[in-house]
């Protein structure tokens, strides 16, 4: 699997994810020029592999651990539908609308 030079991006995060005991490292980066953000993580939930392009889904959801409302990147395993919410966090100095 190449991993794009992070120049080459306009947005680029990594994080964790999890399913009961099981935990992955997620990839979402956009290419500058292009329109679909890239997703690469394995499902903790079903052990698949995914790598595939997707539009940004920014859902305003409560957190689980201090009740306030914070904005998450939503997106789902191909394979078995699960869905995660990966924290979005403002960065000064970054494009509105990203």
């Amino acid at each position: 699997m190449d991993f794009p030079n992070i120049s080459d991006c306009d947005y680029f995060k990594k994080g964790s994810i999890t399913a009961g005991s099981n935990s992955s490292t997620v990839l979402i980066y956009k290419l500058k020029g292009k329109e679909d953000y890239t997703f690469i993580f394995k499902c903790p939930a079903c052990g698949k592999e995914n790598n595939y392009l997707s539009k940004l889904d920014i859902q305003k959801l409560k957190d689980p651990v201090d009740k306030k409302k914070k904005e998450y990147i939503v997106f789902r395993c191909e394979h078995c539908g699960q869905t995660y919410n990966l924290e979005r966090f403002k960065v000064q100095g970054m494009k509105k609308g990203i």
